[in-house]
């Protein structure tokens, strides 16, 4: 989930989650505790396979070749 902060860096969501750098990452529990913050892409995945193993969603694209279509928009 991606969230934005429309107040600057004073607002309610960046206060309380003490953003104060964007990009900012933290990990999030259901109930909204945090797990862990400043966490970056590559340890998310760690985290992620070990806690729950590899998932498709969590490979890694693979190299675009000449049969790959190509999407325009």
């Amino acid at each position: 989930m991606n969230l934005g902060e429309l107040k600057d860096w004073g607002g309610p969501i960046a206060v309380s989650y003490g953003v104060n750098a964007i990009p900012a990452g933290f990990l999030v529990d259901s109930n909204g505790c945090i797990y862990k913050k400043k966490i970056r892409p590559a340890a998310l995945k760690e985290f992620l396979v070990d806690r729950y193993g590899m998932d498709e969603s969590l490979e890694e694209p693979g190299e675009e070749t000449e049969d790959t279509p190509e999407v325009s928009g």
